[in-house]
Formats: structure tokens, sequence, C-alpha cells
């Protein structure tokens, strides 16, 4: 790429962009070949204009200014521009990395609203024409946004989803799905399951030491602090630190908080100065980057560490950065942390207040192990929670999609052909939902799932 791109001088405009956009694609999974050179020409060559090649030269820097830290308003606008329309679709085609890519920026600067437009956009085309690796793309990245919208039932059937085309060759980033799956089982108290989806195998090298297998490493540090093993929870998410800084030169915290999470775990393992050091520096970097979600993460952190009444003031504060947003298991973590804070505070009839509300918001997200957690701390400080919900948290990744669905007035057959599965497979999943809501008919299942499912999909 780098030859034929000198041999082009400056002759072929529009394919000097493709040989940049490229190079830059290549360069994530050949460091080397990616470099503040290469970045400053392809910034250098964005013409004017709207033609196809420059959005697709620009939706790749947008995530490159993702990975640097560049502020994420500047994040947003670029990968807006790019996604404006659907030249991009057109050019970069189903499975292009261009239009994912600039998708995943919009998802990690916290534009939900758009990046949920732009995946509803390539997952229709791609279910219409029965593209099975173009779902799993979009199913995967949109297994993200639900992720983090703290919608996990949901989070958990699109990362299913995408898993399951492996069956017929999709790889892409199959860890990365991987990983959602299993944090989402995680939150769901599926303990087996999650560690099952962890355990990747010497023979599934191709992602080493890409982003993919970053999340692989994050997601097996939260399943060893769940199971109480801060040293491997500590060793899990430095690893996934370095893959990202050494590797991607990512110095942002929006993509995934392994700073956070390894100060977490050196925090339990008695070593608060290293914790405290880590969460410094993700703080800072968040702040630099501006968005709402990446800052409470940070903020909660600190407030865990730092403990205290200096702690309490970040909890707080992490607790109003969160608040109103859509990014709701973050805030019913912080508000779980500010309540349980509270109380060792000896502030107990302080801690209820936001205890409930964490419990209300944990329960809306499907989020099992967190809400079991916030029900323990309510009833040390002497109140009653309410009853855990029926509801969508009981239902399997493919019960919950078929659910979803059938709730939106689809037959069997029309489910079926979106789900490229046969009929009886979707009366077997609804005969399960039925079973576990305690309900006779499919009109009873939109209420039945209520709002824990996050955002409708189209």
């Amino acid at each position: 790429l780098r030859q034929g791109l000198e041999k082009l001088g400056t002759a072929s405009a529009p394919l000097r962009l493709e040989f940049l956009t490229t190079l830059l694609q290549a360069g994530r999974v050949f460091p080397p070949g990616r470099t503040p050179a290469l970045i400053a020409e392809a910034e250098a060559a964005l013409p004017p204009g709207d033609d196809p090649e420059k959005l697709m030269l620009l939706a790749e820097l947008s995530y490159e200014w993702l990975l640097a830290g560049r502020p994420c308003d500047e994040v947003r606008d670029a990968a807006r521009k790019a996604l404006s329309g659907t030249a991009l679709l057109d050019a970069a085609g189903p499975d292009g990395l261009a239009y994912y890519d600039a998708v995943s920026a919009l998802i990690w600067a916290d534009d939900h609203e758009r990046a949920n437009a732009a995946l509803d956009v390539a997952l229709a085309g791609a279910e219409r024409h029965g593209w099975v690796m173009s779902i799993a793309n979009a199913s995967h990245r949109r297994s993200l946004l639900r992720w983090q919208q703290g919608a996990v039932a949901d989070a958990a059937a699109e990362a299913q989803r995408a898993v399951e085309a492996a069956e017929q060759g999709w790889t892409a980033a199959l860890p990365g799905a991987r990983a959602v799956l299993a944090l989402a089982l995680l939150e769901q108290g599926d303990r087996p399951g999650a560690a099952e989806l962890l355990s990747l195998t010497d023979s599934e090298g191709p992602w080493r030491n890409t982003v993919t297998e970053a999340f692989i490493c994050h997601a097996r540090a939260c399943l060893c602090i769940i199971d109480d093993e801060p040293a491997g929870a500590a060793e899990h998410a430095l690893d996934a630190g370095r893959i990202m800084v050494e590797f991607l030169g990512a110095v942002t915290p929006a993509i995934m908080p392994w700073r956070s999470t390894a100060a977490t775990a050196l925090h339990a393992a008695g070593d608060r100065d290293g914790a405290l050091r880590l969460v410094s520096e993700e703080l800072e970097l968040a702040r630099a980057f501006g968005a709402a979600r990446p800052i409470g993460v940070a903020l909660r952190t600190m407030g865990v560490v730092t403990g205290g009444a200096a702690g309490l003031g970040h909890l707080e504060e992490a607790v109003g950065a969160l608040s109103g947003t859509p990014w709701r298991l973050e805030s019913a973590r912080a508000l779980a942390d500010f309540g349980a804070a509270l109380h060792r505070a000896g502030r107990r009839s302080d801690a209820a207040a936001p205890l409930n509300e964490a419990l209300e918001l944990a329960d809306r997200c499907g989020a099992v192990t967190l809400a079991g957690r916030v029900r323990e701390d309510l009833v040390a400080t002497g109140a009653r929670p309410r009853r855990q919900p029926r509801g969508s948290t009981v239902l399997t990744p493919a019960e919950h999609r078929v659910a979803r669905l059938a709730a939106s007035g689809l037959t069997n057959r029309e489910i079926a052909q979106k789900l490229f599965v046969g009929t009886r497979a979707v009366e077997f999943h609804l005969g399960n939902v039925y079973g576990k809501f305690g309900i006779s008919s499919r009109q009873e299942l939109g209420t039945a799932l209520g709002d824990e499912t996050g955002p409708r999909t189209s």
C-alpha cells in the first residue's frame, strides 16, 4: 500500500484517498505501518466536498481521533459528516470497515441516537438481502451500543446473533462479540456461560494484539473481579491496556475503562497507590475527551478507591455526571456505590434514596448481579427492598430476540425469515418465553417486556 501510494504521487486524487483509507485500516492490524506521520498525511489530504472517497477517509479519521483522545465533539462531527446520507454505505459496501468505524466512533463518543440510526440503515439492508456477514457486523456494533445503554438482555441478544454467525464464517470481530455477550451474561447471573465464552484457544490467534482481543482481556478482568480474584483481574485489565496503548496508540478511556478496572482490582489487593495512579490518569483523559459516560465511570472508581469524605464527593459527582443520560447501567453502578459509601460513613438514612434508585435502574436494565448486590446493601440499612420483578432478565438471548420481534407484530414465519431459523425454533422459543413470563399470548409480550429492552430496533 505504501509503495502504491508513493507511485501515485499527487496524481489520481480519489485513488490516493482510497490508499490512505486502507493504510489506516491495515495499520490497526499491523501497527508498525500506522504512524503519526501517516495520520497527518491523511488529514492533509482531505479535500473539500462530499465525494465518497473523502467520506471514507473522514470515517477512518474519526476513529483515529477517537483513539487519540481528541475532544469528543471533534470525533462526533467527523463521524456524523461521514455518515450523512447513504453515500458512505454505498461506497464502502455493507461490510465496509469505514462505515462501521464511523459508527463505532459515534458509539464511543456517546452519540447513541445517530449510531443507532446508522445501524438501523445497515441492518435493514442486510436483512432484506440476507447478507449474514453484514448482519453480524451490524449486530456486533449494536451489542456494544445496547451494553453501554444498559439494555443487558438486548446486548446479549445482539451479541449472540453475531457469535452465531461464526458458524457461517464471520470472524471479523468474533472475540469482541464474545466479550460483550460474556459481560451481559455476567450481569444476568450466568457466570459459567460467561467463562466459557472467554476461554479462547491459541488457535484463535488472528486477532492477537487487536482491539477485539483487548475486549476479551477486559471482560476476563471483570469476571475475575466477580470471582474475587483481584490479582488475575489486574493482570487481564493491564493486558487490555497494553494492547490498546502499545499496539493501537489508544489513550482514550472511552472504548474501555481498563484503567478503572485495573484500579478496582489493585485497590482490592491492597495497592491503593497503584490504583490511584491509574484512575487519576483515566479521569484526566476522560475530562479531556469530554463525554459524560467515561467521566462518570472514572469518577465512580476514584470515589471507591479514595474512600472517606473525598471519596463520597467523587461518587456524588459521578451520580450527577450520569444522571438523566442514556447510560443507565453506569448510572445504577454510581448510585449503588454512592449509597453503599453513605452507609459505611454512618449515614444510613441518606443511603436509602440512592440505593433504591440504583435498584430500580438495575432492574430496568436487567442487571441481576448488580440488583442482587444493591438489595443486600438495602437490607443492611434496615430497608425492605421490593421484590425482584419477573421479566426479560430470565430470558436467553435467543428467547429475548424472538420475543422482541413478536412484540413488534411480526408473525412466526416473518421472525424465522428475519433470523434465518426455522419456524419450529421460533415456536419453541416463544413457548419458553410465555412460560417464563406467565403469559399466554403475544399480545401480552409488550407489557411483559416493558422498557427493559432499551430503545426499540426496527
